[in-house]
């Protein structure tokens, strides 16, 4: 039966060739809170050690673990990167060929893998290591600018709008105001008005009540004979 040695290693040379290295320093203090995501793989910080067969297979094991654990976390930045920009700027646009691979590796020596999802950062390490090659960069600021002057037209024509608008609410005001103040006029006309034909059928009826009383003064007067003529 084949023992642990032969089953990790058949030829038998891996533990002689970890044998021959000096031993290695002291690994650096942890630091307290480290900056940890969630679904993010731990670094791991290899180093030349003397394990024995079972320790050798846990860390193979744990090795593979986190590389496929850093596959994965590639994939799905791929994929995060691919929903927010166009495929057109993916392949031309947003990374030079002959530098993609410097800009992820200068993103993980930073130690924060996670800044790949921030677009300011990827950009300035894209013009730390390519900074002739920028035209997205170049083509988002005359989009900008093209939006900016856009914006300045929409901006003018409605100020203008809302002026006119001013001017005609201004004006019809004014009207308002002068027809409440005809309105009001034509009232006192009216009111005027009523008066005089109140007076005038006052009179009316003070005229009728005057003849009433002569009539009947003349009723209640005695009939005189008429005078007789002398001989």
């Amino acid at each position: 039966m084949m023992d642990n040695d032969a089953w990790i290693n058949p030829n038998r040379d891996f533990r002689q060739r970890l044998h021959g290295y000096p031993p290695p320093p002291p690994p650096p203090p942890r630091p307290t809170q480290p900056h940890t995501v969630s679904g993010q793989p731990r670094l791991l910080q290899c180093s030349v050690v003397n394990l024995n067969p079972f320790e050798e297979r846990n860390t193979i094991l744990e090795l593979e673990q986190a590389n496929q654990k850093l596959k994965d976390m590639n994939q799905e930045l791929r994929e995060q990167l691919e929903d927010i920009m166009e495929p057109r700027e993916m392949r031309h646009d947003f990374m030079c060929p002959n530098h993609q691979q410097q800009l992820q590796i200068l993103s993980w020596e930073k130690d924060c893998p996670q800044m790949m999802d921030d677009s300011r950062l990827v950009q300035m390490l894209k013009q730390k290591i390519c900074p002739h090659e920028d035209p997205f960069m170049e083509k988002s600021q005359k989009e900008l600018q093209q939006m900016r002057l856009s914006f300045e037209r929409k901006k003018t024509s409605i100020t203008e709008v809302w002026d006119g608008m001013s001017e005609v609410h201004m004006s019809l005001t004014d009207q308002t105001e002068g027809l409440l103040n005809l309105k009001k006029d034509i009232g006192d006309v009216l009111k005027e008005v009523e008066d005089i034909r109140m007076e005038i059928l006052r009179d009316k009826a003070r005229y009728h009540t005057l003849t009433r009383k002569g009539l009947l003064m003349q009723k209640k007067k005695p009939s005189q004979p008429p005078p007789q003529m002398s001989r």
